[in-house]
C-alpha cells in the first residue's frame, strides 16, 4: 500500500497506467504469466524513464530479468 500511496504522489501518469492495467491484467488471471512479467518490465522502464534514463538500448524484458533466475528466464522466453 505505502508503494501505490508514493506512486501517487510521486509517479508520473505513464507508470500510473502501466500499474493500472497489471493490476488488470492479474485481476483477469489470464494466465499468461509472460504478458505479466512483461507488464512489469513496462512498469520498470516508465519509472526509469521519470528519473531521466533513456533505456532505448534495452530489449522489452530486459529490466525484469535482473530479478529472474537463469533457470526460470530460459522457460519464460525461448
Amino acid at each position: 500500500m505505502k508503494f501505490k500511496r508514493e506512486l501517487m504522489i510521486w509517479g508520473d501518469q505513464k507508470i500510473i497506467k502501466t500499474l493500472e492495467s497489471y493490476e488488470r491484467l492479474c485481476f483477469e488471471n489470464s494466465g499468461d504469466i509472460k504478458k505479466q512479467i512483461l507488464t512489469i518490465d513496462k512498469i520498470l522502464r516508465e519509472i526509469r524513464k521519470d528519473l531521466g534514463h533513456r533505456d532505448n538500448q534495452l530489449k522489452d524484458g530486459d529490466l525484469v530479468l535482473m530479478f529472474i533466475k537463469a533457470e526460470d528466464k530460459d522457460k519464460l522466453f525461448n
